[in-house]
């Protein structure tokens, strides 16, 4: 026999093949197969025999003759007395096969089998199910980074880019073979600088068991740092399916890239490392992962390791896994918000929300200054370093919820209403619909491949790039060109689907590039999309799922905010509009009993407040959208820019709104934000703010909005409201009105008391046009 010290030189160098070459990952000879299939067909008659690691080391080098039971230390079970004999005839023919198979087995495999350990072989049968089940993308040349060309840059996988742009991604762990692959990504200079300060100290996994939970931790910065951040890999070693993952990581060395991501548009590779599990807490890690798989094995013991990973692994349905994946990844800042907002009071999430308020404060402080003129280094450095705190509170305490197709649906998908969610995979566009069959809500997977994302993109462009100078036409030729083309080619395969289950209310969840585009005005079959179902938007299913879980709180107009631009500060240079006055006068003519706030009185800080404690809010005033997202926001009365503009930092500073059924904000660009990002987390618009704290929909401007559409569309919105439309349907309602359809007598009073020439200014826009009637955009829940 081999002395310990070759054997384990041998073991190194078999382990060290699964993650050498960098290109493509290879499983460790083919000892593994032939330790569960190979054995497996050599015991078929000899299954009621326990063959345990001991007898099989026993085997090794026996001959024929020197074959017994008492030798080998066989057991017998589950025979019968008067069966005995046949019983050792079969362990007499299983003992032959056994050791004919031993002979066959190379040197290395032979030095593998006596150097592990009683728990081994079953160990090995869950890896070798788990390998039969992992995707192949990842075991395919150039999945992994090759970091082992000299001088070469490593390339960033396509896979890898998927994940971190159409999935969100930011901490991922998974596995390519027996190699267990994780990734981290930085997204600022100050963040690479302590990873390279984090990596120079020389990397070690920190493990922390908590409860069912396993923690492994790699450092993101130096030692010496205060309260040091950590990229955080959660396992849950008692559910089968994370104790093998966990198996791979105890026995095979983690793979670990580390990527930045520049601007939100480009990946480059930082590093790569292989990473151990210290000595000192394998054994514990070890010893829970047994415990889980000898209870999965005494659990179904009919079952094999393959098919328990089988349903552990893989969704029984891959269009609702795929639905899911793709929801997971969207908003999740919005969610994290609601999160809080639904959590109850104890100590962990009483800290969450202290983080939280700090970090709102910073924020505040930050645009506030900005917005001043005054933006300095101090403030910039506080909003960070409160990010920062928050983000490592909320790793620590905050335990992930494993969200169910079924969960995220229940609310949001009906009879008569489906979800369609948009994704951007791997430089092409596909969308899954959640709709009500008959049979139930199924996700059914709409094929979309033949549109590439940089196409998309390209036409997006020609619209979102337009110059604002430029006659206003070339932006209305632009926005029907690519509405005539998402019609044809993306929405018209989803609306066959729709119209065979009897839709009448669709709700548009749109992937980064479709976000700011009006797709209930896209053409299908000669009609707008919003003609032929009522259309309502949304940042992702469960955002929706978390809104309405509030249950129902329909309410009618109760709050009617006015500023004109006449009280903001005169050096911002707001053009003094007619239009909010208008809005206020002919609502309140409606909604006699709602609260009206104007001129001085409409600051921020008032209205927020009264936001709060109303169910529904109008707000009518200027709009701004800025590349710094928390900037964003109305302008209303102050005698600071600061002072006057209800930013988005200010409403995530702000009260919380879950008693508020709606606000409508009848302002320009209070759904966009300028920005030409890749990254999934696409809800940037000042509407995204006020779902965050609770506010369960909102009706937003995607660009700029003329006065008097604004007038008319706010004006027929609110009566079909009060008439108990749903939001959608009002939607619907409104924009038929800005079309020149005929209004009903009720809006038709109103506009006729506030603004008499209405019919004629609004006669004077080219309705036929998207441009003029499609800006407004309903999101949350609209029904």
């Amino acid at each position: 026999m081999a002395g310990r010290a070759e054997l384990d030189v041998r073991v190194a160098e078999l382990r060290s093949r699964s993650f050498l070459g960098g290109g493509s990952p290879r499983r460790c000879g083919h000892w593994k197969g032939r330790v569960s299939d190979d054995l497996d067909d050599w015991l078929r008659d000899g299954q009621d025999v326990l063959l345990t690691w001991e007898v099989l080391r026993g085997l090794i080098g026996l001959d024929e003759s020197e074959l017994s039971i008492a030798q080998t230390g066989a057991s017998l079970d589950g025979f019968e007395p008067d069966a005995l004999a046949a019983a050792q005839e079969i362990i007499n023919a299983t003992w032959h096969q056994c050791v004919d198979w031993t002979k066959s087995l190379t040197m290395a495999e032979l030095a593998l089998i006596r150097v592990y350990d009683v728990d081994e072989l079953r160990r090995r049968r869950w890896l070798d199910g788990h390998l039969r089940i992992k995707h192949a993308p990842l075991l395919i040349p150039e999945s992994v980074p090759d970091i082992t060309s000299s001088g070469a840059t490593a390339a960033v996988p396509d896979w890898v880019s998927t994940y971190v742009y159409d999935r969100g991604a930011r901490f991922f762990h998974s596995s390519t073979g027996p190699l267990e692959l994780w990734f981290g990504v930085v997204e600022s200079n100050h963040e690479q600088s302590q990873l390279k300060s984090a990596l120079d100290e020389g990397t070690r996994i920190g493990i922390t068991h908590n409860g069912a939970e396993v923690l492994l931790q790699i450092p993101v910065e130096p030692r010496g740092s205060l309260n040091p951040a950590f990229a955080p890999f959660r396992f849950h070693p008692e559910e089968p399916s994370s104790a093998v993952e966990l198996l791979l990581v105890a026995r095979t060395s983690v793979r670990m890239d580390w990527y930045r991501l520049h601007d939100d548009e480009k990946l480059e590779h930082l590093h790569a490392t292989c990473l151990d599990i210290p000595a000192d807490a394998l054994a514990l890690v070890l010893k829970r992962v047994d415990a889980t798989l000898a209870r999965a094995g005494l659990d179904a013991p009919e079952s094999s390791p393959y098919e328990l990973l089988t349903r552990a692994f893989l969704h029984p349905n891959s269009e609702q896994l795929m639905f899911v994946g793709v929801d997971n990844a969207k908003s999740e800042s919005i969610l994290l918000d609601l999160g809080l907002l639904a959590r109850g009071s104890d100590g962990d999430t009483e800290a969450i929300k202290a983080a939280r308020d700090s970090l709102s404060r910073a924020e505040l402080a930050r645009v506030s200054a900005g917005v001043d003129g005054m933006a300095n280094e101090q403030l910039q450095t506080a909003a960070e370093l409160a990010r920062r705190t928050y983000t490592i509170i909320h790793q620590r305490i905050q335990r992930p919820a494993g969200r169910q197709f079924a969960d995220m649906t229940a609310h949001v998908v009906s009879a008569g209403r489906a979800f369609v969610q948009f994704a951007e995979s791997e430089g092409y566009l596909s969308a899954v619909v959640a709709i009500e069959t008959g049979a139930g809500v199924e996700a059914r997977f709409i094929d979309l491949s033949n549109i590439s994302v940089r196409y998309m993109r390209l036409i997006s462009d020609q619209w979102l790039g337009r110059d604002p100078a430029a006659p206003w036409e070339a932006g209305a030729d632009a926005l029907d060109n690519i509405l005539r083309w998402a019609g044809q080619q993306i929405l018209a395969p989803i609306f066959d689907l729709l119209i065979q289950y009897d839709t009448r209310h669709v709700v548009l969840c749109p992937s980064r590039t479709l976000e700011p585009l009006p797709l209930h005005a896209a053409v299908v079959d000669g009609s707008a999309l919003g003609d032929l179902v009522d259309v309502s938007y949304a940042p992702s299913a469960a955002v929706l799922s978390q809104l309405s879980a509030h249950g129902d709180q329909h309410g009618t107009l109760d709050l009617i905010v006015a500023a004109n631009g006449a009280y903001a500060p005169r050096d911002h240079g707001l053009v003094v509009l007619d239009g909010p006055d208008q809005e206020a006068m002919a609502l309140h003519e409606l909604a006699a009993h709602a609260r009206v706030l104007n001129g001085i009185d409409a600051t921020p800080g008032a209205v927020l407040d009264a936001i709060a404690s109303s169910r529904v809010a109008h707000l009518a005033a200027h709009g701004q959208a800025s590349p710094d997202k928390l900037a964003s926001g109305i302008w209303l009365s102050g005698a600071t820019r600061s002072g006057a503009l209800l930013s988005a930092a200010a409403i995530h500073a702000g009260p919380e709104l879950r008693n508020t059924s709606l606000v409508v904000l009848s302002a320009c660009d209070t759904a966009h934000h300028p920005s030409t990002g890749r990254a999934v987390q696409s809800w940037r618009g000042l509407d995204s703010a006020f779902l965050s704290r609770g506010a369960r929909a909102v009706v937003a401007g995607l660009w700029d909005v003329d006065d008097v559409a604004a007038l008319v569309y706010s004006t027929a919105l609110h009566v079909q409201l009060f008439h108990g439309a749903t939001i959608a349907q009002a939607h619907t309602t409104a924009t038929l009105l800005l079309r020149g359809s005929e209004p009903d007598p009720r809006t038709a009073e109103l506009l006729d008391k506030t603004r008499s020439s209405w019919k004629a200014d609004i006669g004077a826009l080219a309705l036929e046009r998207a441009y003029w009637w499609s800006a407004y955009r309903p999101s949350g829940i609209c029904w």
